[in-house]
């Protein structure tokens, strides 16, 4: 869901919710907790993400607002910049590097039913928030233009989208490490099945998302 609402916002077929920054802020975070066994995991990757994303926020912002296009390029840098970080840690440290590979690659092998619990603190908001911009989103793909003549807030819109996409992509990236494909996949084929009405496109996005993260934590130990 937050990977259709990215694509709708940035109008880019291949952005996906790790596109300003979430994943490398969490990978950074997560790999420092990991090596030095300081904090809580869940909890740092989920605040890494979120700090990168502000930090590409904050850079993008100006005073006539916040182009997209800038604001891609300042998460692009945020990510190269956690990213090399994260590289350098590792290279640096001595202890096994098998726990910090697993959590980038991604797994639900720790996952638990009750991280779904504590999930929910930031996914529902941020679904609810998703969902009720959805027919805005659809104005949205016309020009930041035309509907500001509609009478759309585009900054607001902004904001709005990105915070909650960040929160629900931070919420999960926290549990269950870095599984960025999902996020780009899902919405394409949402659209080849249903169209690019948002109303259906991210609702559909984020149970066919889910459906396949069950399918392929599922199967492998079924062969």
């Amino acid at each position: 869901m937050a990977g259709a609402a990215y694509q709708g916002l940035f109008k880019n077929p291949l952005a996906d919710p790790y596109l300003v920054g979430v994943a490398s802020g969490s990978g950074l975070a997560a790999t420092i907790v990991l090596l030095t066994g300081i904090g809580i995991l869940p909890i740092a990757a989920f605040c890494g993400g979120i700090a990168a994303v502000a930090v590409a926020y904050s850079v993008a912002r100006s005073a006539h607002g916040t182009p997209l296009t800038t604001l891609i390029l300042a998460g692009v840098a945020i990510s190269a910049l956690a990213a090399s970080a994260t590289s350098l840690l590792m290279i640096r440290s001595d202890p096994d590097l098998r726990p910090v590979l697993s959590w980038l690659m991604g797994s639900f092998i720790a996952a638990e039913w009750s991280d779904s619990l504590v999930m929910l603190l930031y996914l529902g908001p941020s679904v609810i928030v998703l969902l009720g911009f959805a027919r805005i989103l659809n104005v949205v793909q016309l020009s930041e233009e035309h509907a500001s003549m509609l009478g759309v807030d585009v900054e607001r819109v902004k904001i709005a989208l990105i915070v909650a996409a960040t929160l629900a992509t931070a919420s999960a990236v926290s549990f269950s490490g870095l599984i960025g494909f999902v996020g780009l996949v899902a919405p394409h084929v949402v659209r080849i099945l249903w169209g690019v009405d948002y109303r259906f496109l991210l609702p559909m996005s984020g149970l066919i998302g889910a459906t396949f993260l069950v399918i392929a934590d599922w199967s492998p130990g079924q062969l």
